[in-house]
Parts: structure tokens; sequence; C-alpha cells
């Protein structure tokens, strides 16, 4: 049919050329300035014919199965049956199984059933299933991976499959700061000087606090401890804002006995001013 049209635009084309013979220069211009303009739309006519064509073509040569949708992903699933049951892909379980196949009879097809051959489903149950096959169901296995017996190394209770230290009764290798190599009653972490004398290793002694007359003592790391107790001075190095109000306060024992801070309008004044910030 393409071929046809093209045959018939070169047929239209013929007149126009015999009137390019007429002996009338001025008409001659005039019709071959028309002819231009017409030769420029058939230009644009067999441009879209064979757009035409070339559309048909690949059309043609696509095979698509019996049964099989035209489309792709951009497509809509609803409007497909790909199994030919009846129901849209989108609304159907199994869009594959025509028959929608329940091999245990439990009311789920097979293609969404966690446990197809069973209609109790127990493959998902965890008390009804036994990973180490030990004869205890999981849910109630202190080691649901282990057919062993359950062991408690340290005898804090807490079995060794689950106990982060089973050889440490306290759990102190969980600890954030668990050890004291000098042995000073100071944890390392915190300790200015962690290997002391005991490890046999020099260490630039720190100088003790000074004590006042009432044997009250400022220590931690930010100079914020005020007590009478040198094992009560050490502490974690965080930075807070009050902490720059104990540098002009006085550290003394109170009306209770106990070693703290003496209240003043200049440091409560600061404390507050501190907590705002």
């Amino acid at each position: 049919m393409a071929t046809r049209k093209m045959m018939l635009i070169a047929l239209a084309i013929v007149p126009t050329l015999w009137a390019l013979g007429a002996p009338d220069a001025g008409a001659g211009q005039r019709k071959l300035k028309q002819l231009r303009a017409e030769v420029a739309g058939l230009q644009a006519k067999i441009a879209q014919l064979q757009s035409e064509v070339q559309f048909v073509m690949r059309r043609d040569s696509s095979v698509v199965a019996p049964g099989q949708p035209i489309g792709g992903i951009c497509t809509d699933p609803c409007s497909f049956d790909a199994d030919e049951d009846g129901v849209s892909d989108c609304a159907d379980p199994c869009p594959c199984d025509a028959g929608n196949t329940d091999g245990d009879a439990d009311g789920t097809p097979d293609c969404v059933d966690p446990c197809p051959g069973d209609a109790t489903d127990a493959c998902i149950d965890p008390c009804r299933m036994d990973s180490d096959g030990d004869g205890r169901p999981d849910c109630d296995d202190p080691c649901p991976w282990d057919p062993a017996s359950a062991a408690d190394t340290d005898g804090d209770g807490i079995p060794d499959c689950q106990d982060p230290c089973p050889e440490d009764t306290n759990n102190r290798c969980i600890e954030p700061c668990p050890l004291d190599v000098d042995g000073d009653g100071v944890k390392d972490c915190v300790d200015p000087c962690p290997w002391g004398e005991a490890s046999g290793r020099s260490c630039a002694p720190t100088p003790p606090p000074p004590t006042g007359a009432d044997g009250c003592i400022v220590g931690g790391c930010s100079s914020q401890i005020c007590s009478d107790d040198r094992g009560a001075l050490a502490s974690t190095c965080e930075w807070r804002a009050e902490y720059a109000c104990y540098r002009t306060a006085k550290c003394a024992r109170q009306a209770d006995g106990e070693c703290g801070w003496t209240p003043s309008d200049e440091l409560a004044a600061c404390l507050a001013a501190a907590g705002s910030r």
C-alpha cells in the first residue's frame, strides 16, 4: 500500500513539469515557484510514508506467543492474566499457576505458603523447631544451635553460649574500664599513672591534690570534685560548663560534716547561668 501511494505522488508531479514548458517566461517563474512548494510538500509526505512503513515492518516482525500479553514494566498488570485462570495478575496470588495449587490443603496456595508441605506451618514456629536436634524446642532451648548440654563455666547463672564473659562471674570483660594494672584502686582509664611502681616502670608522679586544714581535697579531671576521700577523686574527663564555676569556689567541710563546695551568691549565679546554656 505504501508503494502504491508513492507511485501516485510521482504521477502527480508530471503535469506540473509539463507546465514548465509554457512560452510565457513570467508564468514559468510563477509555476517554478509553485512547483518548489509542491515538491517540499511531497517530500514531507514521503518522509511520513516512510515512517509509517518502518513502523508496520517493525510491528509485523515481532513475534508474540499466543496468550502472552504485549507490554512491559510500564503497563498495567491488572490488564493481564498470565495463567489465563480468569483472575487478573494483580489480584492473583499465583499469577503463573492457573490451579493455585495447595499441596497441604491449609487454604494457602503453595506459591505463598512458607511451609507448602505442612498444614500446621511448623517450619516457622520456633516452639515446634529443634535446630540442634537435642530434643528441646528452640523456644525453650537456651542454646538452640548447640546440641550439648548448656554449660555455665563461671556459675553465674548465664549459659556459656549467652555469657559475654563465660569465665568471669562478675562479667568484668564488658565493663568500660575494667583494668587496674598497678593495683592502686584507680582504673587505668582515669589513672594518670596507670602502670605505677607495681609493674616496675617509671611514671612521672602526679603531685597529690592540695589538702585544706579540714582535710577536704579538690580533685577530678576538671577539678570539679570536693571530697576528703582520695579514692573518690578520680573521674572521667568530660567537660561541662558548670565545672568552670568551681575554679573560684571554696572546697571546705560543711555544716553536715561532709566536704563540699561552700555555697555563695557568686557560685549560685554561675551554676544557674551554666545550666541555662
